[in-house]
């Protein structure tokens, strides 16, 4: 049974030692029990990096290799509790007198004798020794200051007999002293307490070992002595630290400790996803042990509530390990982006393929971002800019699934991966600081669930046939308020989903076109699809309504209102209407689907081994030791396929592009391809690329937002002849020599562009 809850306790045997520091345990210890004495040592680190953890491993060896020690171990943090700080000292000398056990009483006298004098005296003493300097002010107004300062140094030879005594007695030849949580203190008195140490414990055979971060020290210099420089501050520390030890953690171990941390948790996770947690982790919380611990509890109590409301339970849209790692990636930018994650949960705010395309680019999206979003995302610099733009490209990685199986699925978000993201996410708002709502908790999710799986499962066995014809399957999800059953469905310029949806106010089934980015050649991607199901379907669908949106369409096949009078019969038989209505639906459109996505078999193919072929002669002359990258994007033959080839000079992200300039191949074209959509560069680079072009490529060039120069190819135009949604649509290039002349108009337009353009854009930078 997986532990539930990690507590912040330090590991103290080297046996659960995770992070892979063995090693400098050893070698610390080593040089501990063989060093000249005496000398202070600190373990540095920030906040919760294992200081602590370190130095119990460093005492654990000590006492079973090295038997020539005696060790100690005072925590400040005890000894600072119900306002004890100003005795802090104090209580640190008189434990070392007590761990030392004598029964020399005349130590402890001497201590006592001291009083309230003591600090004052003490800590200008070692002013003057550290700094070079005498504060004759702190001496004034104490008759008996000349006494104390006697005392003090017949206290510090006392405390060196003590110290010789005891190692002789136990048979030892040194002593360390450990003292944990100075960083815990107040600054100053963490101060206070490393001079008292310099003072008085500076002896010879003694070892201290500080476990501090080193900010604090800097910190209480600052206020103690106001006016200090760095120089003198540095100073200071260097006189009473003779070896800062800084805690290894880039070297730490991450991926043994995420994997120990993942088992304990009980999080199921694929091997091969490691490297991503950790990467996420380290991108937004940052690697420090007791951070992820944190992270960790937040996770498993997540984990129990989801398991009452099957949440996380495997479906059709996504496997257990994937969700458990988009839950945990949701929770990295709930922790380390926590204003980011509550501007994403806003409502108004539309979680889609875009939204990620923006974060992932923020640098040249940043404009696009209205100025009080972005004061509330508090996007102050490069830094943090950089720092967003890469957890967002690693979350992008994250969301993607398997069942996804697209062409370029990994190159955007389809709309079963944005409902699977946009669920959990709703879901990780009962855990942190956050007063987001929180939508995922009526307890429709458990039955939602069951019956849009109930529904998918059915329909994925009974129209098996045809299913395997299309490439299809539908897979579910849900959510409080709905569920949705989809499916995505490519033929050539054919795109989009099929998605039957049950909501608590209405139901029906709809076909969401997925074309591509704002431009004109979505509208005629739209086309396409419209066209189509008008020209065919619009007598079985006497109700077909077509909304086209400036991203994307959709078709609305079927749709029916619940009401109040539907209310009567039950949501269970609501379901089940919901459920003969979606099959009666595909009863009429499966079959046409497979009759045209038959009819169009032919050509796909043939346009398929033409972009093969050019891709082929094309990685010729552009080879990938040289540094050039020939992708073949033209596979699915949509509306934004295209051939690209890119060199990896090429940051600002230009390329060189073929590209259908209509859908289904019908007409191709040659251009240099802008970053994205609109994206702007110099004006002279675009003003040289623009004149080169034309002077290359002749009459009848044209740019538009998404690339700079273009140009029709005229004997590789028409590779498709007729509308892909008809037909009479055949294969252009009618003879072997009308296609060979096509792949070398194209091929030449490459290889003028590489020896004449390729300058200009290899200096070409962001406007």
């Amino acid at each position: 049974m997986a532990t539930i809850g990690l507590t912040d306790r330090p590991i103290d045997k080297k046996t659960d030692e995770v992070l892979g520091i063995s090693e400098y345990v050893d070698a610390l210890a080593k040089f501990v029990s063989e060093c000249q004495t005496p000398i202070t040592i600190s373990i540095q680190g920030d906040w919760g990096t294992g200081k602590t953890s370190m130095m119990n491993l460093i005492k654990e060896n000590l006492e079973k290799e090295h038997k020539n020690v005696l060790s100690i171990w005072f925590n400040t943090w005890q000894f600072s509790q119900f306002n004890m700080q100003s005795h802090l000292s104090l209580s640190l000398l008189s434990y070392f007198i007590e761990a030392l056990d004598t029964q020399n009483t005349s130590v402890a006298k001497t201590l006592g004798k001291l009083g309230k004098g003591f600090l004052r005296v003490a800590t200008t003493l070692i002013a003057e020794k550290t700094l070079g300097e005498v504060n004759a002010s702190a001496l004034s107004g104490q008759e008996n200051a000349i006494d104390i300062a006697r005392e003090i140094v017949n206290l510090k030879k006392e405390l060196e007999s003590l110290v010789h005594s005891k190692l002789s007695k136990d048979g030892k030849e040194r002593l360390v002293v450990f003292v944990d949580d100075l960083d815990r203190l107040q600054p100053e008195k963490a101060i206070e307490l490393l001079e008292v140490m310099k003072l008085f414990l500076d002896v010879n055979k003694c070892i201290f070992l500080l476990a501090v971060d080193y900010n604090v020290v800097v910190q209480g210099i600052k206020k103690k002595y106001e006016g200090m420089d760095d120089a003198k501050g540095k100073s200071f520390f260097d006189k009473i630290i003779q070896l800062p030890f800084n805690l290894p953690v880039s070297q730490y171990r991450t991926d043994k400790y995420f994997s120990e941390m993942l088992k304990s948790g009980g999080i199921i996770y694929s091997e091969n996803d490691l490297a991503l947690y950790v990467r996420v982790a380290s991108l937004s919380v940052g690697f420090n042990p007791r951070s992820m611990k944190r992270l960790f509890n937040s996770y498993q109590l997540l984990k129990m509530v989801a398991q009452t409301k099957k949440i996380l339970e495997k479906d059709q849209i996504a496997s257990l390990e994937e969700k458990h790692r988009i839950l945990f990636c949701i929770l990295c930018m709930q922790t380390g982006f926590d204003k980011l994650y509550r501007y994403i949960q806003k409502s108004g705010v539309e979680i889609n393929d875009d939204l990620f395309s923006k974060f992932r680019n923020l640098r040249a999206n940043i404009d696009l971002i209205n100025p009080e979003d972005k004061k509330e995302l508090d996007f102050k610099d490069e830094t943090s800019i950089n720092k967003v733009m890469k957890f967002f490209e690693a979350l992008y990685e994250a969301i993607q699934l398997d069942s996804d199986k697209s062409e370029n699925s990994n190159e955007r978000l389809n709309e079963n991966e944005i409902i699977n993201f946009k669920s959990l996410l709703s879901f990780s708002s009962i855990i942190g600081n956050n007063d987001v709502a929180i939508t995922n908790t009526s307890g429709n999710l458990a039955k939602y669930n069951i019956a849009a799986n109930e529904i998918a499962t059915a329909f994925n066995a009974s129209y098996k046939e045809y299913f395997e014809k299309l490439n299809f399957q539908f897979l579910k999800t849900a959510d409080d308020n709905a569920f949705y059953i989809s499916g995505h469905i490519q033929i050539g310029a054919f795109a989009g989903s099929l998605v039957g949806a049950f909501r608590k106010d209405n139901s029906g089934v709809q076909f969401d076109d997925t074309s591509p980015t704002p431009s004109s050649y979505v509208n005629q991607g739209k086309y396409v699809v419209g066209n189509w199901f008008q020209k065919y379907l619009k007598s079985d669908f006497s109700n077909l309504q077509i909304n086209n949106r400036r991203t994307y369409g959709y078709l609305i096949l079927s749709e029916n209102s619940h009401g109040e009078g539907a209310s009567r019969l039950g949501e269970d038989q609501l379901i089940l209407n919901f459920k003969n209505s979606f099959a009666k639906t595909l009863d009429i459109l499966l079959p046409k689907l497979v009759q045209f996505r038959e009819s169009k078999i032919e050509i796909l193919n043939r346009i398929n081994e033409f972009t093969d072929l050019v891709c082929a002669s094309l990685k010729q002359d552009f080879l990938e030791n040289e540094g050039w990258l020939v992708e073949n994007g033209a596979k699915n033959l949509g509306v934004g396929s295209s051939i690209l080839v890119g060199h990896k000079s090429w940051e600002n992200g230009i390329q060189l592009q073929l590209w259908p300039a209509s859908p289904g191949f019908t007409n191709l074209a040659f251009c240099v391809k802008r970053k994205s959509w609109g994206v702007k560069y110099d004006q002279v680079s675009e003003e040289r690329i623009v004149k080169e072009f034309d002077s290359l490529y002749g009459q009848g060039c044209w740019v538009d937002g998404g690339c700079i120069r273009a140009k029709n190819l005229d004997k590789a135009r028409f590779p498709v002849i007729g509308k892909f949604e008809e037909n009479d649509s055949k294969f252009g290039f009618d003879t072997e020599e009308k296609k060979m002349d096509a792949i070398k108009e194209i091929v030449d337009a490459f290889k003028k562009a590489k020896n004449v353009l390729k300058p200009i854009i290899d200096s070409t930078k962001l406007a």
